[in-house]
């Protein structure tokens, strides 16, 4: 039995190319993995269905990264945002609401993403 099985991550990103590869990389460890565009359609799965974690961009159309957690964040799941951004005030805010992990977008391997990943779910 994989042990990862059960876990569920949403992954909301605007960019196909990143959500299609390293979604592939997390169902390949054994994980269901859901895809989001934006922040609205991650607010509209979240109250349908559970998670076990977030993976979040933070710039995206139709509802940011940071409102999408602000909105989030009294639901206790856990979050990883993965974005282009790396300002300190970004790092900051995105922490300030429920961020675990901070993670630069294109210089993150599907490798260093999915060890992210494995520090939450082994907490």
């Amino acid at each position: 039995m994989v042990k990862n099985k059960a876990k569920k991550i949403l992954f909301v990103d605007d960019e196909p190319l990143y959500a299609q590869s390293y979604g592939e990389g997390l169902k390949a460890l054994g994980y269901e993995v859901e895809l989001a565009k934006n922040g609205e359609e991650a607010l509209e799965k979240i109250q349908k269905l559970h998670f076990d974690l977030l993976i979040v961009d933070l710039i995206m159309p139709i509802m940011s990264g940071i409102s999408f957690l602000k909105k989030i964040r009294r639901k206790k799941i856990p979050i990883i945002v993965f974005t282009t951004l790396e300002g300190e005030t970004d790092r900051e805010d995105a922490i300030k609401y429920g961020a675990k992990i901070f993670v630069k977008k294109g210089e993150t391997s599907v490798d260093a993403l999915k060890e992210k990943v494995e520090l939450i779910f082994n907490e």
